[in-house]
């Protein structure tokens, strides 16, 4: 068999191919001074002839099986990687609500950044924001948009009891990880998409009826899991609005 690296080009396999063709010529010339052998030595070096001949056909058809092997695999062999393993892994810790898990894929120096905004997020700061979805018992669904080197980009979808509470849709976003050396996320890029992009302020806006309500009937509560007007986002804030909100939903009825 033909030593081919199936990563070389198609060219490359045809130069290969046509040093053997080459040697096909020659036995072609060796033919012509089988007139000068006796039957037996004929019939040898037929066999002889027809074996490599089929061998050389053999090779042609792998290497162009391996080269179109590798034109329709190429698109996807992208998304086969350590890198796309280590961000769906994180994804999936992520979606059990496993932040001890979640925290094993991030670099200890690993940041995350948003989209139109300018300040980042330290490892212990992502790990705090991600445990407002645990409280507010996030589901998540995501899809691998492109994977090159180490730069992986998915879209998220996110629903969860907060925003089901208050009749908003799912979130929906844009991440890109990108993975060091050392297979460990080094960033996260959060752009938002969907609803949320379109109107920042949309849940700010439906939270409104909410804090009236609290201020008359939860105001000690309100005072911790909404400082100055503005959600605080951790795991235990998360959960206490969950319940503020269900007792909202009950005062409606």
């Amino acid at each position: 068999m033909l030593d081919f690296d199936s990563s070389r080009n198609l060219s490359d396999a045809l130069v290969t191919i046509t040093q053997h063709v080459g040697t096909y010529w020659i036995c072609g010339k060796i033919e012509e001074e089988w007139g000068s052998l006796d039957p037996v030595k004929q019939e040898e070096e037929k066999v002889a002839q027809f074996s490599l001949i089929i061998a050389f056909m053999a090779s042609f058809f792998i290497i162009i099986g391996l080269t179109a092997r590798q034109r329709t695999r190429e698109p996807m062999s992208i998304f086969d990687n350590t890198s796309v393993s280590v961000v769906e892994s994180y994804l999936d810790a992520f979606a059990q609500h496993d932040l001890y898990a979640v925290a094993d894929y991030l670099a200890e120096d690993s940041e995350m950044t948003f989209t139109g905004a300018d300040f980042k997020m330290s490892k212990k700061q992502i790990l705090t924001l991600l445990g407002w979805d645990v409280g507010a018992n996030g589901r998540f669904s995501h899809e691998l948009i492109t994977a090159k080197n180490d730069i992986i980009v998915i879209s998220l979808t996110e629903h969860n009891d907060f925003l089901d509470l208050l009749y908003l849709p799912p979130l929906q976003a844009e991440m890109k990880f990108t993975v060091n050396d050392i297979k460990l996320i080094q960033s996260i890029l959060y752009t938002p998409k969907g609803a949320m992009a379109e109107d920042p302020n949309l849940v700010q806006r439906a939270l409104q009826p909410v804090v009236q309500w609290a201020h008359e009937n939860a105001p000690e509560r309100l005072k911790t899991i909404y400082p100055n007007g503005q959600i605080s986002y951790n795991e235990e804030s998360a959960r206490e609005w969950c319940q503020l909100l269900r007792e909202w939903r009950a005062s409606q009825s």
